[in-house]
This record gives structure tokens, sequence and C-alpha cells, in this order.
């Protein structure tokens, strides 16, 4: 008889592997497929590499940089607090260009009436911060009624487009009558008046007398630096050059002595680079040169480029130049032609000092005459004043009168 075989039972342990290994298979997460969408090629934009296009960008950099910089520089700029920036003044026109700067006519906020000359003297460095202060000391010092009056200076700030540029003002008396070189060209063609000419010669001199008594030399008298005031007096300005004369004689000690005006006016002494009796006399030539102006009525540059020049050539170029003018000769006093040929001397010895020609007997007459037409323009005046106040009195009683 045949023997059965008995089948075999599955091992426990397997069966357990199993069943974990179908749980887990039944478990774990399936993986989620995503398809990747097909990108075409996007075309890209190639600049050649050129000079052009290379200063182009480097232009572009550069304007984003400055431009930068300009925001920064507006919201970062200091405000400026000076007299002008509050209103104290009130600025009307530009009327004229100076050798510093611009000059305007303004006056003060709650006094409208007043009028005053405003100069603004660009500074570039401390130098000329310096020397400006210096002119503003020098008219501060000088009170004389043949002296432009000096009112104010302060420091004034203007904002330029990457600094701010420092600007210094002087605020000085205005002479609504302009400079004696508009006034010769306007009134005098043939020269002016002997009266005239006394007059404004005169008033020059005692100031240019009350300057040297005090040792100061203004080393820059001509006749756009006198100006004329309504009332009809000529007063000397512009002291931007003026010095001491301790200065000038160091100058002469230490052979530093330089040129220093305007060439149409300049001594012959200081053509060849040398100063006498500290720079006094070369004062006197230029009122001399401005009385030789006053007399023939053309400015001096017309009459000879350079005076100074032409003297150090022929010594006696100015005393025949006057000599030979023979309308000069005939129409004034032969004591003012010899005072004019004086102060013109080549010689800085033989020219007058502003105490001699005071001491001078014509000169003391012309004064004399000069203060008496003066007492009678008073009086008229005063008369006039008068007059118009018995007028207002007979329409109105109660009318007040200063």
């Amino acid at each position: 008889m045949g023997v059965k075989s008995i089948p075999r039972l599955p091992s426990v342990g397997k069966s357990v592997k199993g069943i974990h290994s179908a749980l887990l298979n039944s478990v774990k997460p399936q993986k989620t497929i995503i398809p990747i969408p097909v990108v075409e090629d996007v075309p890209v934009l190639k600049i050649p590499l050129t000079l052009q296009n290379i200063l182009t960008l480097v232009l572009i950099v550069l304007l984003t940089i400055i431009g930068t910089v300009y925001i920064w520089i507006l919201s970062t700029k200091t405000r400026c607090a000076c007299r002008l920036c509050r209103k104290d003044f009130e600025l009307h026109e530009n009327i004229g260009e100076g050798g510093f700067g611009a000059i305007f006519l303004v006056t003060r906020a709650k006094q409208l009436s007043e009028k005053y000359i405003l100069k603004k003297l660009e500074m570039r460095d401390l130098n000329e911060l310096e020397k400006v202060q210096y002119e503003a000391k020098q008219l501060r010092m000088l009170q004389h009624k043949s002296i432009v009056k000096y009112e104010d200076e302060f420091l004034h700030m203007e904002h330029g487009p990457l600094k701010a540029n420092y600007v210094y003002i002087i605020i000085m008396e205005y002479c609504s009558s302009g400079d004696l070189t508009d006034y010769i060209r306007e009134h005098g063609n043939n020269g002016l008046a002997q009266q005239k000419v006394m007059k404004y010669f005169l008033e020059v001199c005692d100031a240019v007398r009350y300057l040297h008594q005090r040792d100061i030399i203004h080393r820059d008298i001509k006749s756009p630096n006198i100006f004329i005031t309504d009332s009809d007096e000529a007063k000397l300005g512009d002291f931007g050059l003026c010095v001491h004369g301790k200065t000038i004689a160091s100058k002469v000690r230490h052979s530093s002595a330089g040129a220093i005006g305007t060439n149409c006016y300049m001594a012959p002494e200081l053509h060849k680079g040398q100063l006498f009796q500290k720079g006094k006399s070369a004062d006197m030539w230029a009122i001399g040169c401005i009385l030789l102006e006053m007399l023939t009525g053309t400015a001096l540059w017309d009459l000879t480029e350079d005076l100074g020049t032409k003297c150090l050539e022929d010594p006696n170029f100015t005393m025949n130049f006057i000599s030979q003018n023979e309308t000069l000769v005939k129409k004034y006093d032969p004591k003012l032609i010899s005072i004019a040929k004086r102060l013109l001397h080549p010689d800085p010895i033989q020219r007058l000092t502003v105490e001699e020609l005071f001491r001078k007997k014509f000169v003391r007459q012309q004064l004399n005459k000069l203060s008496q037409v003066k007492k009678v323009q008073l009086e008229k005046y005063s008369g006039k004043r008068k007059l118009s106040t018995q007028i207002s009195s007979s329409e109105d009683p109660n009318a007040m009168h200063f």
C-alpha cells in the first residue's frame, strides 16, 4: 500500500513577514508624477560690445550718480539766515558790475523811501574774504561828508548746483546822480564850467586830505569811483584797494611793491614799480588826472591810453599836452591850469601834496566863493520852505509841519 504525502504547512515566521510587507505596500503613498511643461526658447536681446554702447552705458551710470548726489545736496543744504534772506533789504534792480561783483539798488523793508547800494562781492577763497572785510572795516572807520557813507555788511550764502557760494554784502549810501564819468559825458562834452570843476575838485581833495591825515592811501582814485549825490555833492567811494601808510613803507623796505590801481590813473613811479612818500603822491597824481578830465570833458583813456607811461617816455609830456590845448588854456584860469600841471608832474617830489594844495591862495579864494554860493543856496531853500509853510498854514491852521 502506498504511503500518501502530507502537505507542508507554511512557516509562521514567513507568513507574518508577508502580511507585514503587504500591509506596508498598501499604506505606502503613491508617487504623484507632475508633468513638466515644455518651455519654448525665448529670444535674448544681445547688444554688441561696441565703444559707442560702452560710452552710453557709462553716461547713464554717471547721470544716475550725479542726480542722486544733487537730490542729496538739496535735501541736506543749510539755509542762510542773513539780513538779506530775512527780507530786511529788498532788491530792486542791478545797476552795474564792479571789479568784484554785482551792484544792486535796494531799500530797507520798513523804509522803502530810502535807497541804498548793495555790493555783492563773490568769495572764491579766504584771501578774498579778508580783502572785502578789510574794505568794510575801512568804511566803518571813515566818517566824512565827501566819502560815501557805510551802512551795513554781512556774509550771504547762495546755493549753486553742487555747492554753496559765499558772497560778502556791503550796504552803502546811494548817490542818485551816478558817477563822475557819467556826469562828464552828459554835461561836459567840451569841459565843465570852472565853478563846477572847482566844486567837485575841492570836495574830492577834502576827502583825500581826510584820508592822508590818517595815513590811509586810496590807491584807486578815478572818475568812476567818484559819485554825485542828488544834492550835487561829489563823494569818494570804493575803498577795496586802500592801504595804511605803514604797509606801503614795509613793502618799500622789502622791495615788494607792485603796481596797483587803474593804468590810466597810475603815476609814473608806479609803472616803474617804485613807491614814494608812502604812496600819497600817487593819489595826488590820480586827482590831477580827474581834474584834466573835467577840464577837457573827455575820459582820460580817450585822451591817451596811459598818461603815466607817456610821462616815462617824455617827462614833459603832461606839460606839453596841457599847454598845447588852446581851448583849455583860454577857457580856464591860468592858476587852475598851473595846479593841474603840478599835480601831474612826473617827479613825485615836485608834485603837490594835498596840504600844499589847500594852502594855495587861489584855492582858498575858490573855497570862499563856494561857501558863499552854498550859503545863498541854503537861504533860498530856507526861504522857499518858509513860504511854503506860510501858505500851508493859511490853508489849514491845524496842519502839522516839519
